[in-house]
């Protein structure tokens, strides 16, 4: 039995939570998440959230600073890293931060409070990372950037953090609030789309955080409460009259709370920070219970989390904003799919049937002559009615088998996948980003090869690879070995001078016609210069007009100039194309 590890929608107002797709046992994962990459903020980052607030698809952060009373934005770069924090705006106190979209232009915005004038302040996003002037409410939204006169609550003794969700089933987002003085948790329903009914008080204990999710499947949202004491508290949404129900049970003293679906089980997990430098993992029963005991990992004083997922994986990944070490941690979900023993000869698989939830299975057949452990991690995206098959990735790890007697990995890709100009025997599989040939002699000749493409009757396609080792393994309908000279390919930073334009040249194993990109690239987004990285000097370029693309049918070579932009001296950039198979090609670039 197999679960999927997909898209998750919770009943609150506006809230959507996703996750990658992932056939698993039905245990879930192994949880393992990467060492921490850091990132410096403002002083004393107090609160985090993740949003697309540039408009690349990409997860990005925005911080609250108490200390230097600003906002840091960090922009996504898709595969996990970030760009250096800029400042988007000043926050006095900033202690708190919400993202939605505020004013109906599907861009995210930002509410901070002002602590000195007892408001909130609205930063609308433009779209770009970049945000406008604040303005002060301490109201409702009209849906356009202004708000209804305030509505008045009901009195709390003492008001710390907020979460929101419908916790009662009517449409309206209802608030859960930490009260210090009472070291209470109160959940705050709605009346309709104004008021709010008396508060229903829950004894938690000194209240440190408090996160809203679906944590037992009933559609209705949910309030984890977690304090000093130790203590975990549960307060449970339902529909009928009165208070919500209570759950609590022991915990560790802990000062931030993060709510999402990160082991694959389909159950709502959640992770807590603790002021010593480390982050507990504590997993979901999916019924309003969590699991005995913490998985810990390393991150310099969580005092507040975030969730998003940051490298495009499919997986949840976490995001730690660090007190008093003034920076922001980003711990990548390692998690593992499958990981055994298999015999010699032996076949393990990650599921039957490729669907639309799952798009991508994998049998893995060991070499006759050896057998060892193996670990299948497939980070499927969760297609929906999009042609995805650029964003499927499976990595395989496990032993040295030979070309005279490799391993056989099937891989049944769903027919969702295979656009009407394609089919199942035009599929192409990447080992490490390099294109697969066809098997042309005995076992893996060349290693690795393509031994077969059938169309199932399904429409599912299945392909066979032969080959003596384990790798990262990808797909597409273009068979792209790579950029020519005078361009090389990653990890070479490629040097060039800034505002000249570059000739992406390339293959694609035959004409594919113009329409070779996906809407919108090629583009470029700057990057780190990694010191580590080998540098290359591009030998030629032309000059800078119009980027435009051309192809020459004698050498099969497309050649895409890129016009490059003088501001870019003294930085690093890189080239993002994402052909119409949905495949990525990237390059990297320094700027003279």
């Amino acid at each position: 039995m197999s679960r999927a590890f997909g898209f998750r929608k919770t009943a609150a107002v506006g809230v959507v939570v996703a996750f990658g797709v992932l056939a698993i046992p039905a245990a879930g994962l192994s949880l393992v998440f990467s060492s921490p990459l850091t990132y410096t903020v403002g002083t004393s980052p107090r609160a985090i959230v993740a949003a697309d607030f540039n408009g690349d698809t990409q997860t990005d952060l925005a911080v609250a600073n108490a200390g230097s009373s600003d906002i840091s934005i960090l922009l996504g770069n898709g595969d996990g890293t970030f760009q250096a924090a800029t400042t988007v705006a000043s926050a006095p106190g900033a202690s708190a931060l919400v993202t939605g979209d505020l004013n109906g232009d599907t861009v995210p915005d930002l509410v901070v409070p002002d602590t000195g004038a007892s408001r909130a302040v609205v930063l609308l996003g433009n779209g770009d990372g970049t945000f406008q002037p604040g303005v002060g409410f301490v109201l409702r939204g009209n849906g356009d950037g202004t708000f209804h006169p305030a509505t008045v609550s009901p009195l709390l003794q003492s008001a710390g953090m907020i979460a929101a969700g419908d916790m009662n089933g009517d449409g309206f987002a209802d608030l859960a609030v930490l009260e210090p003085t009472t070291t209470s948790g109160v959940i705050l329903l709605r009346n309709g789309p104004g008021a709010f009914q008396a508060p229903f008080r829950f004894p938690v204990g000194p209240p440190t955080a408090v996160a809203v999710a679906d944590v037992n499947g009933d559609g209705l949202s949910d309030a984890t409460f977690v304090s000093t004491d130790p203590l975990l508290s549960v307060v449970l949404g339902k529909t009928s009259p009165g208070a919500p129900l209570l759950r609590a049970q022991s915990g560790e003293p802990v000062q931030s709370v993060a709510a999402g679906e990160f082991d694959g089980d389909g159950k709502v997990d959640l992770f807590f920070g603790q002021s010593v430098g480390a982050v507990l993992f504590k997993p979901g029963n999916g019924d309003g219970t969590f699991g005995a005991g913490f998985k810990k990992f390393t991150a310099p004083n969580p005092v507040a989390l975030a969730t998003g997922d940051f490298n495009a994986d499919g997986k949840l990944d976490l995001a730690s904003a660090g007190d008093g070490t003034n920076s922001v941690s980003i711990l990548l979900n390692d998690a593992v799919a499958l990981q055994q023993d298999i015999s010699p000869g032996g076949t393990v698989s990650t599921g039957a049937d490729a669907t639309l939830d799952t798009p991508v299975q994998v049998d893995a057949t060991a070499p006759a002559g050896a057998g060892g452990a193996i670990t299948i991690t497939s980070s499927n995206a969760n297609s929906g009615t999009d042609f995805l098959i650029g964003d499927q990735q499976v990595n395989i790890t496990t032993f040295a088998g030979m070309p005279s007697d490799p391993f056989r990995f099937t891989f049944r890709v769903d027919a969702s996948q295979i656009p009407a100009s394609q089919s199942a025997t035009t599929l192409q599989v990447f080992k490490d980003g390099t294109v697969v040939d066809d098997c042309n002699g005995p076992g893996a000749t060349p290693d690795p090869c393509v031994l077969s493409r059938v169309a199932l009757p399904s429409g599912d396609a299945e392909i066979t690879v032969l080959t003596s080792s384990a790798s990262v393994w990808t797909f597409g309908f273009y068979a792209f070995r790579g950029f020519f000279q005078p361009v090389d390919n990653p990890p070479v930073l490629n040097e060039v001078q800034a505002g000249r334009g570059v000739p992406m040249k390339f293959s694609l194993g035959g004409s594919q016609g113009s329409a070779i990109f996906t809407a919108g690239y090629p583009k470029s987004q700057q990057v780190s210069c990694s010191s580590s990285a080998p540098v290359d000097t591009v030998e030629q370029t032309v000059t800078a007009g119009s980027s435009s693309l051309s192809y020459d049918s004698s050498t099969d070579t497309y050649t895409y100039v890129w016009k490059t932009d003088k501001s870019w001296s003294g930085t690093c950039r890189q080239f993002v194309a994402r052909l119409a198979d949905s495949s990525y090609r990237r390059a990297r670039f320094k700027f003279k």
